[in-house]
Formats: structure tokens, sequence, C-alpha cells
């Protein structure tokens, strides 16, 4: 039943064009759960977003789509390619103003 709310969520963020917005990409989740009015995603296990050049990584994650932020704990690994990785126990990334602050 999770790897339909899943596919649908990916169905959802696949759909829109990349050309005109940046959105947060779910690559993977063990888990996934969503509230009834679409507002946010809650994932768990080996968590795998990524967002423009970033890759973002951590054991949950809960994701606000209308408001482009996603908040990372437990085992938190960001990552750009070759010039950045950051690790810290817990992450809040703000796509609207590209802030990340580290906990």
């Amino acid at each position: 039943m999770h790897a339909i709310f899943i596919f649908l969520f990916c169905l959802f963020v696949f759909q829109q064009d990349p050309s005109k917005t940046k959105v947060f990409k779910l690559i993977h989740a063990d888990k996934g759960f969503f509230d009834y009015e679409g507002k946010f995603s809650f994932h768990q296990g080996n968590v795998e977003f990524e967002y423009d050049t970033l890759s973002l990584f951590a054991e949950q994650a809960k994701y606000y789509k209308e408001k482009q932020l996603i908040e990372l704990t437990e085992n938190v690994h960001i990552t750009n390619g070759e010039n950045m990785h950051i690790n810290s126990f817990r992450a809040i990334y703000d796509a609207d103003i590209k802030v990340a602050r580290f906990f």
C-alpha cells in the first residue's frame, strides 16, 4: 500500500515541467506517508531527494511542497557533487531562498 502512495507522489513530482520551476525529486525512500490535503509528505528509511545540483540523504524527511522546504533528520548528508559535502544530525533546506540550516 505504501508503494502506491510513493508511486503517486513520484508521478505528481515528475509531471511538472522542470524547465519552469525546480522541485525536489524523491529518488528513494523505504516508506512514504502523505497528508490528506497534499501539503506535506513524510519519508522514512534511506531517503534520497534531489534538488537542482544538490543530493540530500537522510533516514527521515518531511517535505512541504507549497513552501518548497524539506526537513531532514538522522544521518543527514547534503552534497552538490565534488566541492561540497555536509554531514549533520538535522537540517532544513528552504529552496525559495536557497538556505540550509544545520542542527
